[in-house]
């Protein structure tokens, strides 16, 4: 037809529609839920897929020309699987939140401002780092396989707790400099 073809339940109810060189109409209870457009699709109301048991292709959103990006979830979980290039999230347009690279580093962006990354060797940490004090372990720093060593404050006082063996404060470079403890500014 060169027409518009309705799908209609009698003569006030309509099912689908096919525009001529135009839109797909789906409806449900004659509430448009599906169009197709000259950008793509649109969806009024929920899209739902079920859970899926993995990424190739069972009961998930793919994206990229060659299905490159998987969304999905297996009934436990929820994964967003890229499997080309760097995975990377955005809070708004051109602002980085947080950057994930395959076989590689995790980036935390602060204002676009990269604040926080792994290495091989650990984290590294750009900027001011910050232990709150949560009401049970006085916001500390804990080093140690058994949280040996401990910094922290208790919002009143200053501590640095060695609790096994000695405790060693040194100056260990090639040409050591003095090590000095100022216990009062200006002395």
């Amino acid at each position: 037809s060169d027409n518009a073809v309705f799908i209609r339940k009698g003569t006030d109810e309509s099912i689908a529609k096919f525009n001529a060189d135009g839109a797909v109409e789906l409806y449900y209870d004659n509430s448009k839920k599906f169009e197709t457009n000259t950008n793509g699709n649109q969806v009024t109301g929920q899209l739902v897929i079920p859970d899926g048991g993995n990424n190739t292709g069972n009961n998930n959103v793919t994206f990229g020309s060659d299905n490159d990006c998987h969304v999905y979830h297996n009934g436990t979980d929820f994964f967003i699987v890229n499997t080309t290039g760097n995975l990377d999230l955005r809070a708004k347009a051109g602002e980085k939140s947080i950057l994930a690279a395959p076989d590689g580093a995790v980036e935390l962006y602060e204002d676009n401002t990269k604040r926080f990354e792994t290495t091989t060797a650990g984290v590294e940490v750009t900027g001011k780092l910050t232990f709150a004090n949560d009401g049970l372990a006085n916001g500390s720093i804990d080093l140690g396989a058994d949280a040996d060593l401990n910094l922290y404050h208790d919002n009143s006082d200053a501590y640095f707790d060695n609790n096994t063996g000695d405790f060693y404060i040194r100056n260990a470079g090639s040409n050591p400099n003095q090590i000095y403890i100022q216990g009062k500014g200006g002395e």
